[in-house]
């Protein structure tokens, strides 16, 4: 029998609970917890006194492809033969494996997971970006792929006209300094490169995890290219989203919070929390914390002032 992927929503249920347990310094346990892969509501006690009532919405559910679930589902069983438990963010526009080897060779990065700066893990694999030197004159590099929107940062640092193909490169290390490396790396190979000549670049490709603790791992992405589209898409899923949370909103807790999980490739540009501001403020009125959750980072979005839920008093 297959495997079945993980409850996406559950999944940010869990994250959910590892940010409010640091972020109120209190300890935090499930008293009830009910999801259909979209909508996940959930019972927190806090500090075995007070409750809290969460609502997430997994905007990244209704995007997700039968074939996607079958690739996630097979990493996400190789996760758990290496004994983890982790939430797995894959960024956008980046492909799942459907099958072997590559879906080995996530197997074999997962094993060599390392923490970034900031806590969370990153999982790191090699891939390489053909480096080509069109004109000798010029000073410009033309990007396609992963490093698109970093063109301009090597205006006037090159000498010559070059094409990148970073197609394969999804998403940067989290650490400013392996980021520097690999920019420094790219003008140098620059210098090696000659007219009509072509050189393979090797680039980490940092996909972001973070530990779960317990319960099993989780995929976290979309099949979905950035496009127009699909930003139209996630402000259809996050309206939707919304109103069916309305009707399974906790009322006997309390503090009562809004959780809005996506797919996004570095949490330092996420969308969704300008989607939800972009909202008519009454889609969303009554919660007393609201997040986003995107590339392992829990971002509050609105949060009561000091003192303003009962464990701060």
């Amino acid at each position: 029998m297959a495997q079945q992927a993980a409850d996406g929503a559950d999944g940010g249920r869990r994250l959910f609970r590892r940010w409010l347990g640091a972020h109120s310094a209190r300890a935090v346990s499930v008293r009830e917890s009910e999801s259909d892969g979209f909508l996940c509501t959930a019972r927190f006690e806090v500090a075995r006194k007070w409750s809290l009532g969460l609502t997430l919405v997994n905007t990244v559910s209704p995007e997700e492809t039968p074939e996607w679930l079958a690739s996630r589902a097979a990493i996400e069983g190789r996760l758990g033969d290496a004994g983890l438990s982790i939430a797995l963010f894959v960024p956008r526009n980046a492909p799942l494996p459907a099958g072997e080897p590559g879906i080995s060779q996530i197997a074999d990065a997962i094993a060599g997971i390392e923490t970034s700066p900031d806590g969370r893990l990153e999982l790191k694999r090699e891939v390489g970006m053909l480096l080509r030197r069109l004109e000798a004159d010029g000073s410009v590099i033309t990007i396609t792929g992963g490093l698109s929107d970093r063109w301009a940062q090597f205006t006037d640092k090159v000498k010559g006209t070059f094409h990148l193909d970073s197609r394969g490169l999804f998403r940067l290390p989290s650490d400013e300094t392996e980021r520097e490396a690999i920019f420094d790396e790219i003008v140098a190979a620059c210098d090696r490169t000659g007219v009509d000549q072509g050189l393979i670049v090797p680039v980490v490709d940092a996909w972001t995890a973070v530990d779960l603790e317990d319960g099993g791992s989780c995929v976290i992405g979309t099949p979905q290219l950035a496009t127009d589209e699909s930003r139209a898409a996630l402000r259809r899923n996050v309206r939707r989203g919304l109103q069916a949370a309305d009707a399974r909103r906790f009322s006997d807790v309390d503090v009562t919070a809004l959780a809005v999980l996506g797919a996004e490739t570095y949490a330092e540009s996420e969308r969704l929390s300008w989607v939800l501001r972009g909202f008519d403020p009454a889609l969303y009125a009554g919660y007393d914390i609201i997040v986003v959750i995107a590339d392992g980072v829990v971002r509050t979005v609105l949060e009561p002032a000091a003192g303003g839920v009962p464990w701060d008093a």
